[in-house]
């Protein structure tokens, strides 16, 4: 690798190997949820408590798979303070880059379930339950 660029989303003017987000934890499921809306691809970060930055810009580049991680987790970002802990730093690799826009796109980015409440959540889950123990019984 000759030289790193960094840009902005909104100002991004080149196509990048890698696309870094640094996101809420709410965004970041949105953003997960979306990788594997189309594909069924998991979610399976790989780190190391040290060279942090080498699992979200090496690993993603040489396999081509998403990563991430959070903030605060490692070493050298901790030791240098370089963000508040909490944040999901996201590394999208160019070939998934469609693939999540898309999906982006199509899915709904805050489903019914996660606006219902806990009860209702808890009611309808019930009700899947039973339906299924029934239809089983029924066989």
């Amino acid at each position: 690798m000759n030289y790193v660029a960094f840009s902005p989303l909104d100002q991004l003017t080149f196509e990048p190997d890698l696309l870094i987000l640094n996101a809420t934890p709410s965004q970041a499921e949105i953003l997960l949820r979306a990788m594997s809306y189309s594909t069924g691809e998991i979610w399976a970060p790989k780190a190391t408590p040290v060279l942090g930055c080498a699992w979200l810009y090496v690993y993603p580049y040489q396999s081509g798979k998403v990563n991430y991680t959070i903030t605060g987790l490692a070493f050298g970002m901790k030791a240098k303070q370089v963000f508040p802990e909490g944040w999901v730093l996201i590394s999208i690799p160019y070939e998934w880059i469609p693939i999540i826009t898309k999906s982006l796109q199509e899915m709904e980015w805050v489903p019914p379930s996660y606006k219902d409440g806990r009860e209702k959540f808890l009611e309808r889950e019930k009700k899947i339950f039973e339906e299924a123990a029934h239809e089983s019984q029924s066989r």
